[in-house]
C-alpha cells in the first residue's frame, strides 16, 4: 500500500502545483485584458507566469511517476548539474580536469582533438553517476539507493570483483507491457534478495565506490535504464568470451538510453510514454544483417517492429538503426540478400573517424564506415538464435 499512497502524494502535489499555475496565469492574463491588451498579449502573459512558477517548483525526488534512485535531487535545480553528477579526473592536453559533465549519459569521456569537428569526446557512457550527499565521520557515503519504479529484482552481484560495475542490483519493471531494467552500481551494500518483488522507493543498497578505478571521495551509484539484448545472451558469451557470471543480467546484453532525459522530461510531460520518449530519438548509423530467424529483441519490444509489415518471412534481411551509443531504436525488413551484416548509413560527422563516434561498433571514416570487431559482435548478439536462459521462448 505504500506504493500506492506515495503515488497519491505525488497526484495531489501535481494537481495542486496545475490548480496555482492556473490561478497564477487566469490572474495576470485578466490584468492584461483589462488594462485594454489584445489577447495574444494576455496568451503571453498566461505563458511567462507558467515559466515563471515552474522554474520556482521545488526540486523533489518525483519524476512524473518515477523516482530518482536517491535523495540527490540537484538534477531539478538550476544549474545544479555539478552537485548530481559525480566528477571524473582526467589530464586533456596537459591540462589536469575534474568535468563533472563525464557523469552523465552519452559520449562525455575521452576527449580528441580532431582537425575536422575540434574536440570530440569518444568513450561512451551508459549511465548516469549520482553523487553521494552524505557522509559519515569516516568519510563514507551514507546515501540509500531506491527503487525507481516497483518491480521484480532480476539480479544481484555481492561480489565486488565480479564486475567492473562492482556490487550492483537489476530491477524489472513492466512499462507499457515490455520488460525494462533499471541497475544500480558501485553499491557498498545490496539489501534485497533476486526474486523479490519490491515496491517504489524500496531499499535496495547503499551508495558506495565498488568496482573498477573508483575511490571513496568519488563515491557515487552508476545508474541505467535499459532494454535485454537477447535471452540467448549465454550461447553469445562463450561464443566470443568463454564465460560469465552474471546470467542474461550482464551488462554486455543490456543497452541504456538516457535516463537523465528522460526523467527530466517527465517532469515536464509526467504523462509521456516510454516509446514515445524513445521513438524521439534520431539514428545515428543503420546496420543490414541476414534474417537467420525470429529477433529476441522484437519479441521483448513490439515497439520496435516495422510499422505496417505483418509477414517478414519473405524478406531476406533486416536493417536496425541505432542511436550514437548502439541503442537499438528499430528495424525494417531489407530486401537485398546478404551474407554478413553491413553498414547502410555512416555517421554524420565527415572527417572523424567511425571509431570516435559509435564506441568502436564502426571503422572507417564516413561516408564508408565498415563493421568493427565491437561492433560485429554487437549484431551477433542481436541475431543470436537458440534457446535463452529459462528454455526456449517464441520470439517475433
Amino acid at each position: 500500500m505504500e506504493f500506492f499512497n506515495l503515488q497519491g502524494e505525488w497526484l495531489q502535489a501535481a494537481v495542486g502545483i496545475l490548480a496555482t499555475l492556473i490561478a497564477l496565469g487566469l490572474l495576470a492574463a485578466g490584468f492584461a485584458l483589462s488594462a485594454g491588451g489584445s489577447p495574444e498579449q494576455a496568451r503571453a502573459v498566461v505563458e511567462e507566469a507558467i515559466e515563471k512558477k515552474e522554474k520556482e517548483r521545488p526540486a523533489t525526488v518525483w519524476a512524473g511517476p518515477l523516482r530518482l534512485p536517491t535523495e540527490n535531487v540537484a538534477l531539478f535545480e538550476e544549474n545544479g548539474g555539478p552537485q548530481f553528477f559525480q566528477h571524473t579526473s582526467r589530464d586533456f592536453e596537459d591540462e589536469p580536469m575534474r568535468p563533472w559533465e563525464s557523469g552523465q549519459y552519452g559520449f562525455v569521456r575521452t576527449p580528441v582533438r580532431t582537425e575536422e569537428q575540434g574536440i570530440v569526446y569518444t568513450r561512451f557512457h551508459e549511465g548516469i553517476d549520482i553523487q553521494a550527499t552524505r557522509r559519515d565521520e569516516h568519510g563514507e557515503p551514507m546515501d540509500t539507493v531506491r527503487a525507481t519504479d516497483q518491480g521484480l529484482v532480476a539480479y544481484t552481484n555481492e561480489t565486488a570483483d565480479a564486475s567492473n560495475y562492482g556490487k550492483y542490483v537489476v530491477v524489472e519493471h513492466q512499462w507499457e507491457g515490455a520488460p525494462y531494467y533499471s541497475l544500480y552500481a558501485h553499491l557498498s551494500e545490496v539489501f534485497v534478495n533476486t526474486g523479490e518483488r519490491v515496491r517504489q522507493g524500496r531499499r535496495l543498497g547503499r551508495v558506495g565506490y565498488t568496482g573498477a578505478g573508483i575511490n571513496e571521495s568519488r563515491a557515487h551509484v552508476h545508474f541505467e535504464l535499459n532494454v535485454l539484448i537477447n535471452d540467448h545472451f549465454r550461447r553469445w558469451i562463450e561464443k566470443h568470451f568463454g564465460g560469465n557470471p552474471h546470467g542474461v543480467y550482464s551488462g554486455l546484453n543490456m543497452r541504456g538510453f538516457n535516463a537523465a532525459g528522460y526523467f527530466e522530461a517527465l517532469r515536464d510531460d509526467p504523462d509521456l510514454k516510454l516509446t514515445q520518449f524513445l521513438q524521439q530519438q534520431e539514428p545515428y548509423y543503420k546496420v543490414a544483417f541476414p534474417r537467420t530467424g525470429p529477433l529476441d529483441l522484437l519479441r521483448r519490444y513490439p515497439w520496435m517492429r516495422p510499422e505496417g509489415v505483418s509477414d517478414t518471412t519473405s524478406f531476406p534481411s533486416w536493417e536496425m538503426s541505432f542511436t550514437r551509443g548502439g541503442f537499438p531504436l528499430g528495424v525494417n525488413p531489407y530486401d537485398q540478400q546478404l551474407s554478413e551484416p553491413k553498414v547502410t548509413m555512416s555517421p554524420p560527422l565527415e572527417g572523424v573517424s567511425c571509431m570516435h563516434t559509435t564506441y568502436e561498433h564502426l571503422g572507417g571514416v564516413p561516408p564508408n564506415c565498415t563493421l568493427a570487431p565491437r561492433g560485429r559482435r554487437y549484431i551477433d548478439l542481436i541475431m543470436m538464435q537458440g534457446a535463452g536462459e529459462g528454455g526456449s521462448r517464441r520470439a517475433w
